[in-house]
C-alpha cells in the first residue's frame, strides 16, 4: 500500500498528465486495493488473536482517534496557512508522507506477538472455495451481516458526492479543502473511542445507530440545498455535513470490524473476513455502478438513494444477533 501511494506522488512529480496520468493512477489504485484486501484479512485475524473479546472495539476506536487527530492537523495547516506561503510541492509532499506512514506501520506491525493459529490441513483453491460457499450457505448470521454491510457501503460512497457538491456550489480551493479535511479528521478523532466502547457492548447497535445518522443526513442536506441556497453556498455547511458523516462512518466501520471478529469462532476469523470482503467487493461494483448511473441523472438523486440504503441497513442491523452476549 505504501509503495503504491509513493508511486502516485512520483507520477505527479514526474509530470505525467492526461491519459497517461489517469491510467497510471488507476493501475496503482488497483494494486493498492489488492494489498488493502490482504491487510484487512490479516489485521482482523491478528486482532482476534491478540486482543480479548470485549476490548477489540476500543482498540479500533483509539487507533482511529489518533489518525483523526493527525488528519485534523494537516487540515488545520491547509486552512490557516496563507496561499502565498504554500510551496508548489505541498500536495506531492502530503501524498508522499501518507505513503511513508504505511512503511512505518509495517515496521511496527512486525513487532506484534500473536498467538499462533492453525497451520495444519492445507487446502487447494477448489476445496477452499467449496468450504467458503458452504459457510455462506449455512451461517444465517453471516448472511445477515453481509446483507447489512452491503447496504452500509452507502456511507462510504456518499462522502465523495458531498465533496463534489461542495466543489460545485462553492468553487472549492485548498483552504476549503482544509476545512473538509479538518471536519473528517476531527469526526474520527472525537467519535471513534465512543464507537469502540459501544461496539464492545453491542456491535449491531453501533452499526444501526451510525447508519441511521448517515441516512438521516441526506434528507437534511438536500432540504438545505433546496430551501436555503445561501447556506448551501457556504463551505462551513459542507464541513459540517462531512463532520457528521465522518462520525457516522466511523461507527459503521468500527461496528462491523468488531462484529465480524466476534461472530467468527476459533481460528475462522480470517476465513470470515476473507469471505466478507470478497462478497462485499462484488456488491461494491454493483453499488458503484448504480451510483454512477444515478450521477448521470443528478447528484441529489445519488445522495438521496444512498441515504435510503443506509437507513435500510440500520433497520437490518438490529435483526442481527448480539454477538457480545
Amino acid at each position: 500500500q505504501g509503495a503504491c501511494i509513493l508511486a502516485m506522488a512520483g507520477a505527479a512529480v514526474a509530470g505525467l498528465e492526461g491519459t497517461a496520468a489517469g491510467w497510471t493512477v488507476t493501475a496503482l489504485v488497483v494494486l493498492f486495493s489488492l494489498a488493502r484486501g490482504v491487510a484487512s484479512i490479516a489485521a482482523k485475524d491478528v486482532l482476534g488473536k491478540t486482543v480479548s473479546k470485549g476490548r477489540r472495539g476500543r482498540v479500533s476506536g483509539h487507533a482511529a482517534t489518533i489518525s483523526g487527530l493527525a488528519a485534523g492537523a494537516v487540515g488545520t495547516y491547509l486552512m490557516l496557512s496563507p496561499a502565498a506561503t504554500r510551496p508548489d510541492w505541498l500536495l506531492y509532499a502530503l501524498v508522499a508522507g501518507a505513503g511513508t506512514c504505511w512503511f512505518v506501520a509495517a515496521a511496527v506491525y512486525l513487532r506484534i506477538v500473536e498467538y499462533p493459529g492453525a497451520v495444519s490441513g492445507g487446502r487447494g483453491i477448489n476445496d477452499l472455495v467449496r468450504e467458503q460457499v458452504s459457510i455462506l450457505a449455512k451461517d444465517r448470521q453471516l448472511q445477515r451481516f453481509l446483507a447489512t454491510r452491503a447496504l452500509m457501503i452507502s456511507t462510504a460512497l456518499v462522502g465523495p458526492l458531498y465533496v463534489t457538491l461542495a466543489q460545485r456550489q462553492t468553487g472549492l480551493g485548498l483552504d476549503g479543502l482544509g476545512w473538509l479535511i479538518i471536519a473528517s479528521g476531527l469526526s474520527a478523532a472525537l467519535s471513534s473511542s465512543f464507537w469502540g466502547i459501544l461496539s464492545d457492548r453491542s456491535s449491531r447497535a453501533t452499526m444501526a445507530l451510525a447508519a441511521a445518522i448517515a441516512g438521516a443526513l441526506g434528507p437534511v442536506a438536500l432540504a438545505v440545498l433546496t430551501h436555503a441556497p445561501d447556506l448551501a453556498g457556504s463551505i462551513i455547511f459542507y464541513a459540517a455535513i462531512l463532520f457528521v458523516l465522518g462520525v457516522a462512518h466511523a461507527g459503521v466501520r468500527i461496528g462491523r470490524k468488531t462484529h465480524v471478529v466476534d461472530l467468527a469462532g476459533g481460528d475462522r476469523k480470517a476465513e470470515y473476513v476473507a469471505l466478507s470482503n470478497t462478497v462485499i467487493g462484488v456488491l461494491l461494483l454493483g453499488t458503484g455502478a448504480l451510483t454512477g448511473a444515478l450521477l448521470g441523472v443528478s447528484i441529489t438523486a445519488a445522495i438521496g438513494t444512498l441515504s435510503v440504503l443506509a437507513l435500510l441497513g440500520a433497520g437490518l442491523a438490529m435483526t442481527m444477533a448480539n454477538v457480545q452476549e
